[in-house]
């Protein structure tokens, strides 16, 4: 079911998982997070990065970890500095372009996360979503 976000997003799909810990985790890193454009299948396009939250929380220290960290701090419990006991949660995550404020050419996307703990993964967050370009406002 495709739901009208913003006059120039469309939410194709929107996933939340939960990552059960017993243990203090004291690394936990978003690897292998892309941007994938559709063109004949999903290619990487613009974003190819890892963040290490530990060290995000400490100070944030880029751009692209900021506004990609921005997009779930909405939705998970790990907003703060490590280490993390309990559950770690995210839930009811969807993209929100008042934050994504890339310059992107029409098309379909993907946003791919692997999260990593102790350099093993734990869980993915995959969102899909359509960019159409508002031509008409420029």
């Amino acid at each position: 079911m495709e739901e009208p976000v913003a006059p120039s997003f469309i939410l194709a799909s929107a996933t939340g998982k939960l990552l059960i810990r017993h243990v203090a985790v004291d690394s936990l890193c978003a690897h292998q997070s892309t941007l994938f454009k559709r063109a004949s299948g999903y290619k990487p396009f613009l974003i190819n990065t890892e963040i290490d939250m530990c060290r995000y929380f400490r100070k944030p220290y880029s751009l692209v970890s900021k506004t990609l960290m921005d997009l779930f701090l909405d939705f998970t419990n790990f907003n703060h500095t490590c280490p993390y006991v309990g559950d770690q949660i995210v839930d009811g995550f969807y993209l929100r372009p008042e934050i994504f404020k890339l310059p992107l050419p029409t098309g379909d996307y993907k946003l791919a996360l692997g999260w990593y703990s102790n350099k093993k993964l734990q869980f993915d967050t995959n969102t899909s979503f359509q960019f159409v370009e508002n031509l008409i406002d420029q």
